[in-house]
């Protein structure tokens, strides 16, 4: 059976590993040597001060008379009060603090007038311990009431990982139980998973920190003997991932779940540094949280089919388009869109490559998506004009759809462009489509119709152009897969005629 030894030689009980408790060797009366040899180094200043202030034939220089030996003992105890005056200005310092005003000095900006008036203070093993977790609330408490800094508050006193759920977040879900009434309240979830043990005898373990979806690390490496390097193993979906050292030398944990060692004093302690920390608004409740992990209940096998349509298109001669290219203008409102409005950028794929042939942001470019408008809604109504046809009046945008029920917009030409002179759409547009019953292709709807669809000629570009340019070449590739490119020839046919 293994053994864990404290500091002292003692045999702890089996399971606990703590760290030693080790006291700050400060005691509030200092015993040492050198302490006793400042106490008489002042108390002999004294006394000499005095032998100075009495009369000559008073003064006696040996220790021998009475009144001597009487104003020494006073002499003794004004050096303590003045050993004392000069260790309370050490207090100050944050390493130097006595354990006994360690809460006076500090822990009193966390956690006001703690064991004093019936108030609890945190349960702490150790002043070394108690000092460490001080120094850390405070630096979490500069951080804010946020919920990253909350979570790392709770788990500071726990070898437990900590998960807070916040309510609001699934209000708006279906399946939620939760509902307006819930908006202010917090879980505080103790996850259970917790040390990691080596399989093998005489081993090392670790701590485990994860959050409710089991993903997370280990913290510390702890060994009998002291003599394991440190290393830490990733925790993903609740289990321990194998750690490969610098040998490629790989082992693995067996994680297990529990509750703390002492589970009352630790939410005693989760209590008191959540109301130091949370926003006096919110509720949190505190809970331990299990999970069911099954391993090894069955054997499952993957099979994919792929049946790509490109497979027929290769045995055949495809004359599609290799590219686009053509004059682009960067947005004004946005560097990462390029726009162009005499193409439609409808069919070109996602992550298709992009170059900007010449001009201050020449370089190549990835698409990130393909859009019309800028804004696909707006109620309220907007002068524009069109161009060829003349068309004017104010229209409102609908689900990308522009809508003015006072024109016939069937009147538009094949090539017509929507300009908006004002809003969020403001700009020019090629116009892809008239929409209604009596709609169809511009410049061949029937009519009448008051709603059309303009063409998809922008393009979100990865990186975002460095400059805004105007007439800058571009091309942008489509899907090449059986696609022919263009060949030019050039033939000299002068001898087939007569002069």
């Amino acid at each position: 059976m293994s053994k864990y030894y404290d500091d002292d030689g003692t045999i702890l009980p089996e399971g606990e590993r703590l760290l030693s408790e080790i006291q700050n060797p400060a005691p509030l009366t200092p015993l040492s040597d050198s302490a006793s040899h400042r106490r008489d180094q002042i108390a002999d200043l004294i006394v000499e001060r005095f032998r100075e202030s009495l009369p000559s034939n008073y003064v006696a220089r040996t220790g021998g008379p009475f009144y001597i030996r009487l104003f020494r003992a006073l002499a003794l105890q004004l050096a303590d009060f003045q050993i004392i005056a000069e260790l309370s200005t050490d207090d100050a310092s944050w390493s130097l603090t006595r354990p006994d005003f360690i809460y006076q000095m500090f822990g009193w900006s966390v956690f006001p007038r703690a064991g004093q008036d019936g108030k609890p203070a945190p349960q702490v093993g150790s002043d070394v311990d108690l000092r460490d977790f001080l120094r850390r609330m405070i630096l979490i408490l500069l951080e804010g009431a946020k919920k990253d800094s909350i979570e790392r508050g709770a788990g500071l006193l726990s070898e437990l990982g900590v998960d807070i759920v916040e309510k609001a977040e699934h209000l708006s879900k279906e399946t939620s139980a939760w509902g307006l009434a819930n908006q202010y309240e917090f879980e505080v979830n103790m996850v259970a998973l917790k040390d990691a043990a080596a399989s093998e005898v005489g081993g090392h373990w670790h701590r485990i920190r994860v959050d409710g979806s089991g993903s997370g690390r280990t913290h510390g490496t702890y060994s009998e003997d002291g003599s394991e390097t440190p290393h830490y193993h990733l925790v993903e979906d609740w289990v321990v991932q194998p750690y490969r050292d610098g040998q490629q030398v790989e082992h693995g944990h067996a994680a297990r779940q529990g509750f703390p060692s002492d589970p009352f004093t630790l939410k005693g302690n989760v209590d008191l540094i959540l109301a130091a920390l949370k926003p006096a608004h919110t509720v949190y409740s505190y809970r331990h949280l299990f999970v069911e992990m099954f391993e090894g209940v069955f054997a499952d096998e993957s099979l994919v089919e792929m049946a790509p349509y490109y497979y027929q298109d290769l045995r055949r001669n495809w004359r599609g388009a290799r590219s686009i290219t053509g004059l682009g203008n960067t947005s004004e409102g946005d560097r990462g869109i390029l726009v162009d409005p005499l193409r439609d950028f409808l069919e070109v794929p996602y992550a298709a490559p992009l170059e900007i042939k010449d001009g201050l942001n020449a370089g190549r470019y990835t698409v990130r998506g393909v859009y019309g408008l800028v804004s696909d809604s707006d109620p309220v109504a907007r002068t524009y004009t069109t161009s060829p046809s003349g068309i004017s009046g104010s229209a409102v945008v609908v689900d990308g759809e522009i809508m003015d029920p006072a024109v016939d917009l069937s009147a538009v030409s094949a090539n017509e462009y929507i300009t908006f002179h004002e809003g969020p759409n403001k700009g020019s547009y090629r116009v892809a489509a008239v929409l209604g019953t009596g709609g169809g292709p511009p410049g061949a709807a029937p009519g009448p119709a008051s709603r059309i669809r303009v063409a998809k000629s922008r393009l979100r570009l990865f990186p975002r152009m460095a400059h805004i340019v105007e007439g800058q070449a571009y091309e942008v590739e489509m899907d090449r897969l059986g696609m022919a490119e263009p060949v030019q020839a050039q033939e000299d046919v002068s001898n087939q005629f007569l002069i």
